[in-house]
């Protein structure tokens, strides 16, 4: 959203406003972008790297941290092919993007252009420390059961919306079936 802003020659104030929505700004290797430069809408690769400068100075000015995110879709580089054709299935512009799981030091190498530490704060240090806040969960009891999360109150709010959908839709005097799958 804010690369698109920037590009969009959008105000500063305005970048700045939509940026304080989000906990943390995200970059994306450069190599994932390069379709926007194939189509015109970035001028070249000295553009985008200007532009996620430009991001690091908003996330600076507003005291937010900035993480390296590969948008993966795939695990490895073998399977863009596969990706293209279920992106063109689903009758989508993307697909030649390679978002592919990349290695550590694929990420610095991409950042390389930021300078050694601040590749290393956006790959590594930045992404642990988001890590690091995120609650726990085990998806597995064991290898033969899974098990959904406890959350206090998740079960009658649940209900609470279908329910308030369902007469939405269908009245305060719901159908039988309606009722029954409810």
């Amino acid at each position: 959203e804010l690369i698109k802003m920037m590009v969009e020659g959008r105000s500063d104030a305005d970048i700045y406003r939509a940026a304080k929505f989000y906990d943390y700004l995200e970059l994306q290797p450069i190599s994932c972008a390069m379709r926007r430069v194939d189509t015109g809408w970035i001028r070249d690769i000295r553009q985008l790297q200007m532009l996620y400068e430009q991001v690091l100075d908003l996330a600076q000015r507003q005291d937010k941290p900035v993480v390296a995110s590969g948008d993966v879709c795939f695990l490895d580089e073998d399977e863009q092919l596969q990706w293209d054709v279920l992106c063109t299935a689903r009758s989508q512009r993307g697909g030649r993007d390679p978002l592919y799981f990349r290695t550590t030091d694929d990420m610095l190498e991409e950042f390389s252009y930021l300078g050694r530490e601040k590749a290393e704060e956006v790959v590594i240090d930045v992404p642990n420390a988001i890590a690091d806040m995120c609650e726990s969960m085990k998806p597995f009891l064991s290898e033969k059961s899974t098990y959904a999360p406890k959350f206090p109150g998740a079960n009658e709010e649940l209900r609470s919306m279908c329910e308030n959908r369902a007469r939405e839709i269908y009245g305060d005097v719901l159908p039988p079936v309606v009722q029954a799958r409810l």
